[in-house]
């Protein structure tokens, strides 16, 4: 490491508590720290090591206390590097999926809830005007044949949500003078938005699935499809290849790790 005063090689000098790598010159006898590095994961004092150990068991379905346990990293930061690396994901998928050619594109939405459920919050009388602490549902979108996500959306199952999240859609698709397929399930404000934001741009059908009462003697048997029916919404959409079969295996994925 050079001086960045004498220009001399300076010799180390410990580290600060921060575990970063401190020098010393003897000739004007300054101490400094080595800011050329990367600093990865917002300056977080945790190991790089650490932290990929920490994604890999994650990813691989682990819980955040069982990463706790296995790595002795507290779980509140586990939570700390999800957070930093999410919206660095965020930001990487922002900047990398646009202009994107589709042929058949499936939407849908996963259901989830924030601190309480929408019930429990009706029963409370807490501020409905609250966003945050309700029912929430994160829409996916993804193109069928490349199973590519090309947008997200967090919010309420509203048409301004929809519509927020169709905007985004629109925005990563390339398609200039050509239509593209749009498949998704019966939720009337993803109709609504898709007439304001794309039409002329889509061929969009919507496959509702029927199912049916279940069988009595067995109250624990979930309730099975009997059938699915296809309707057309919006342009020419091809039926025999509208689905939402590929979003709705991509939510089980998401969901069941």
């Amino acid at each position: 490491m050079v001086c960045h005063n004498c220009k001399v090689e300076a010799h180390r000098y410990g580290k600060n508590r921060k575990k970063q790598q401190r020098f010393h010159c003897q000739k004007c006898s300054k101490t400094f720290v080595d800011d050329s590095a990367p600093k990865p994961l917002d300056n977080m004092r945790i190991p790089e090591d650490k932290a990929v150990l920490i994604l890999q068991l994650l990813l691989e379905g682990n819980s955040i206390r069982s990463c706790e346990r296995i790595t002795g990293i507290h779980r509140d930061t586990v939570l700390c590097l999800l957070e930093v690396v999410g919206r660095k994901c965020d930001e990487f998928l922002r900047a990398t999926i646009k202009n994107i050619k589709v042929r058949e594109v499936e939407i849908d939405e996963i259901w989830s809830y924030c601190a309480l459920k929408q019930a429990t919050k009706n029963r409370l009388g807490y501020d409905m005007s609250d966003e945050m602490t309700d029912d929430n549902y994160c829409m996916v979108g993804i193109e069928k044949n490349t199973k590519l996500v090309l947008t997200w959306h967090l919010g309420r199952r509203t048409f301004d949500h929809a519509r927020m999240f169709m905007h985004k859609l629109d925005k990563v698709i390339g398609n200039t003078f050509q239509t593209y397929q749009l498949s998704s399930d019966g939720f009337n404000g993803y109709e609504a938005a898709a007439r304001e934001q794309l039409a002329g741009k889509v061929d969009y059908a919507q496959c509702v699935k029927i199912y049916g009462n279940g069988f009595p003697h067995q109250p624990f048997e979930p309730v099975h499809v009997i059938a699915v029916k296809k309707y057309p919404k919006l342009g020419n959409p091809d039926l025999a290849k509208a689905t939402t079969a590929h979003i709705e295996r991509l939510n089980l994925d998401l969901r069941t790790r």
